[in-house]
């Protein structure tokens, strides 16, 4: 599997009429892409949107990315006029098969981007699986999750929880982060950029894909 981040800087503001357009006008046609997996957008608590697209390879996901940026410059250039800061990369933990479609208010998204990463990046997900996978199925209220090193920054780790609810997702990040500086602090020595914010929409095929879980 594939992942692909855009960050909208400054654009929380119009993130409903945002997340109304995409849902009428874009998921239609991301549906029938080939190889679609899923697609969610968060409206930050920092003030941003991000979409975090999902695709089976990413001859898939670069293909859908041009078709992506033709649409939002012919129908949300009066509210998001920038373009976006873009992360991708092969995902490398994947515990996304219960997630299910859902709209605002349904699912609370956490992202931490750890940069400095040492050690190869299977190794990193190695531990990963080891230690942090089987913490976060114990967690109340967690509905999955995806990790992956950017295409853009090989040091750059990228994880992205979903949860039942904002306290849910608060508190299971604190115990991933404790457990982080415990036991992978050789591997992940920097304290993660933390994003946090609601759904404003979660659209998954039937049956996503797992990759390697880690």
């Amino acid at each position: 599997m594939y992942a692909m981040i855009r960050r909208y800087a400054g654009s929380g503001s119009v993130a409903e009429e945002v997340g109304r357009r995409v849902t009428q006008g874009l998921v239609p046609s991301l549906r029938q892409s080939p190889g679609f997996a899923g697609l969610c957008a968060v409206s930050s608590e920092d003030g941003d949107i991000y979409s975090i697209t999902l695709f089976d390879t990413r001859q898939n996901a670069e293909a859908s990315h041009a078709r992506v940026r033709e649409w939002v410059q012919a129908n949300l250039r009066d509210l998001l006029p920038n373009p976006p800061e873009v992360m991708s990369g092969e995902v490398r933990t994947n515990e996304m098969a219960q997630m299910q479609d859902s709209e605002g208010g349904q699912a609370f998204i956490t992202m931490r981007i750890f940069d400095g990463a040492r050690g190869a990046i299977p190794d990193i997900a190695q531990r990963a699986k080891e230690v942090l996978i089987p913490l976060m199925r114990q967690q109340n209220g967690f509905r999955g999750s995806i990790a992956f090193s950017t295409d853009q920054s090989p040091s750059r780790i990228v994880a992205i929880s979903f949860w039942q609810s904002r306290e849910a997702g608060q508190a299971g990040t604190e115990q991933v982060l404790a457990t982080i500086a415990a036991k992978m602090r050789d591997l992940l020595p920097n304290p993660p950029k933390r994003v946090a914010g609601p759904a404003m929409m979660m659209v998954m095929t039937p049956a996503p894909q797992r990759g390697p879980s880690a």
